[in-house]
């Protein structure tokens, strides 16, 4: 029932080929603003726009840079991952120009550094960020945004419920109104 996830390095452990069955098989849209080089694009996808009753949410997906290094991405020889925030700052930004009601960053990193990140950009008007990558479970409010990275053995996830008041203007339509832990037997 995902419709967006951020890139990371196993996605890549196969190779080319078992990438594209797998993301086909997954039916997930992969993202991440700040990969690079030849075949970037169909790796994945800076960003997406889904609808939700009417409200526009704007993903932004973020690989760590040491993707191309990390487990076996180095059948990926051609990838490259760019610093984090000048690729989100584009990425995000095109995506308000979308006229989204609300922008997400998904980010296959650290929460320990995503989270001086988010405190520096307060300019992107972020709704939340979702992350997950060091295998700690954490949650912390940086500038008003929600930072969470959830369990990395998958037994919990983190529902994030906003209010959008659509009369407002773009980039204050959305704000969070309840963020909590729910554990995945209890779904």
């Amino acid at each position: 029932g995902y419709g967006a996830r951020a890139l990371g390095h196993h996605e890549l452990d196969l190779g080319p080929q078992a990438y594209a069955a797998n993301r086909a098989t997954a039916g997930v849209t992969f993202l991440s603003a700040n990969r690079g080089g030849p075949r970037a694009s169909g790796i994945a996808l800076p960003s997406l726009v889904v609808t939700r009753g009417g409200i526009r949410i704007g993903v932004v997906g973020m690989s760590t840079v040491t993707t191309p290094k990390a487990a076996a991405a180095h059948r990926f020889h051609d990838l490259t991952v760019e610093p984090e925030a000048p690729s989100l700052e584009l990425a995000i930004e095109a995506l308000w120009q979308q006229d989204v009601d609300a922008v997400v960053l998904l980010a296959h990193e650290c929460h320990d550094i995503m989270a001086p990140i988010v405190a520096a950009h307060p300019e992107w008007r972020l709704a939340f960020v979702g992350t997950g990558h060091c295998h700690r479970t954490s949650v912390e409010l940086v500038g008003g945004v929600p930072v969470i990275a959830p369990d990395w053995r998958l037994e919990h996830y983190e529902r994030v419920e906003l209010v959008v008041d659509r009369s407002r203007p773009p980039r204050e339509r959305a704000r969070v109104s309840h963020y909590e832990p729910i554990e995945a037997a209890a779904s």
